[in-house]
């Protein structure tokens, strides 16, 4: 029974929190400590003052351990780097409670009310300031409740003389401070752990964050080899521009381009979704684009557009029993012949744009099909057509997604529009298409301001 106690007792007072929250708590009370040290060595000549005016009698023989302690404070402040915040906070501790000990076997018993206030003041603060474990405080209560047995043995005060002196007052609070010193050690340890998890958490977090940033970097390298040299596109007319934005790492957006003999075909797509989703879809709809096109010698706009909705609809849906998957894409696609300069288009939810060289301030407009590429429930039934004309030398074509007129900004955050995106081309239709892009990027980046990119941005301006 006796050893049970005992086990129980000794648990009680070893609180072994881990070392990381022991480091956590020594950080904090080490700023405390360095404070502590500043201000007590100001004040034991305020308190050197005070023995003069309310112990006159004794207070030469006072002087001496109220030095001492003054040493004892600026040495250990000094030396503060060199010891840990228990070495200090002892240094403190003990440099006080011995003065007291000292001073109170002097003091007469007309003095002792106010010797008791300021000891009580200085037992209160330390406890208070120095969140120590369970077993330091009961060494700390002990020796300050050792310095009534002094003023008792040595001073020849009666215990009642001591107590009515403000002894009772002093015990009360001494006693009170012991428990509340005891609950904000336990408070330190509790914040400390939840700091640590808090702190563990977030660097997880981090670490995931950093591992999956890597890996859509990487991700974005694949997808960006997918799409064509602007340089090959380029070489094959006038002059040229492609703006191409992400709204995340990866995007949803592509433009895909090849020329076959004198047939330059090219298009801008926007896939389902945009970051991971969307660039999945890139790569399926590039690859069935270089299928019909490249391998099946399909030239035709509305029959390579026919071709990839058939063939996307059966890849996304092979293995689906229930539910169709209903992703795809929106493009505009055309082909030009090099030597007449003839073009056909076909669109799916997306239109071309000319700004013919005779007549620059004005778009011409050629809306695509109310089609979708890719499932719906009545897709066998909506067809594709196709448009065709011919162009003229310093004729511009312009194929672009919705990124672009969705943007929100301005200053009354509205989406950017059809009618400011054809404004804004329209105002620099005589310049150089190199001048045309970096204005409609200006113009853009002032329209957004700080608002977040609200889709992924792809837009091709071609002079013939």
């Amino acid at each position: 029974m006796k050893n049970l106690y005992f086990q129980r007792l000794k648990k009680f007072f070893e609180v072994r929190p881990s070392a990381e929250v022991i480091r956590l708590i020594a950080t904090k009370q080490n700023n405390i400590t360095d404070i502590t040290l500043i201000i007590g060595f100001f004040m034991w000549p305020i308190w050197i003052a005070f023995d003069y005016l309310f112990a006159p009698e004794v207070w030469k023989n006072i002087l001496p351990i109220r030095i001492l302690g003054a040493l004892v404070f600026i040495l250990t402040y000094l030396y503060r780097n060199k010891l840990s915040f228990e070495q200090k906070q002892e240094a403190i501790f003990w440099s006080i409670s011995l003065a007291l000990g000292y001073m109170f076997a002097l003091i007469d018993k007309e003095s002792m009310p106010t010797y008791f206030t300021g000891f009580t003041f200085t037992t209160a603060f330390m406890f208070q300031t120095f969140h120590i474990n369970r077993r330091k405080n009961l060494v700390y209560f002990l020796s300050t409740l050792s310095i009534f047995f002094v003023a008792y043995f040595f001073n020849r005060h009666s215990f009642l003389e001591i107590l009515g002196g403000g002894g009772f007052a002093t015990l009360t609070i001494l006693l009170l401070m012991v428990f509340i010193a005891d609950s904000n050690y336990r408070n330190n340890i509790n914040s400390a752990e939840k700091t640590i998890l808090i702190q563990e958490q977030k660097q997880d977090i981090e670490n995931k964050n950093r591992a999956i940033t890597e890996s859509l970097t990487y991700a974005k390298r694949i997808q960006m080899s997918i799409l064509p040299d602007d340089e090959s596109i380029r070489k094959n007319f006038t002059s040229m521009f492609v703006i191409y934005k992400p709204c995340d790492i990866v995007s949803g957006d592509f433009y895909w381009f090849v020329q076959n003999q004198d047939k330059i075909i090219i298009a801008v797509a926007d896939c389902t979704g945009h970051g991971v989703p969307g660039a999945f879809m890139t790569l399926i709809n590039n690859n069935l684009l270089n299928q019909v096109i490249k391998e099946n010698k399909i030239h035709e706009p509305h029959k390579v557009l026919q071709y990839v909705r058939e063939k996307l609809i059966t890849t996304l849906n092979t293995y689906q029993k229930n539910e169709y998957i209903k992703d795809g894409m929106d493009i505009s696609l055309i082909s030009i012949d090099k030597n007449t300069l003839s073009i056909q288009f076909s669109g799916a939810n997306r239109p071309l744009w000319i700004i013919r060289h005779e007549t620059k301030s004005q778009i011409e407009e050629i809306k695509g099909d109310k089609v979708f590429i890719g499932y719906d429930e009545q897709w066998e039934s909506k067809e594709l057509h196709v448009w065709e004309s011919v162009l003229k030398k310093k004729d511009r074509i312009y194929l672009f997604t919705d990124g672009i007129v969705d943007q929100f900004g301005g200053d009354k955050d509205k989406k950017f529009g059809i009618g400011r995106l054809k404004e804004t081309l329209i105002q620099t239709a005589e310049q150089p298409l190199e001048i045309q892009k970096n204005n409609l990027k200006e113009v853009l980046t002032k329209w957004q301001g700080s608002n977040p990119q609200t889709d992924d941005m792809c837009i091709i301006g071609i002079e013939v």
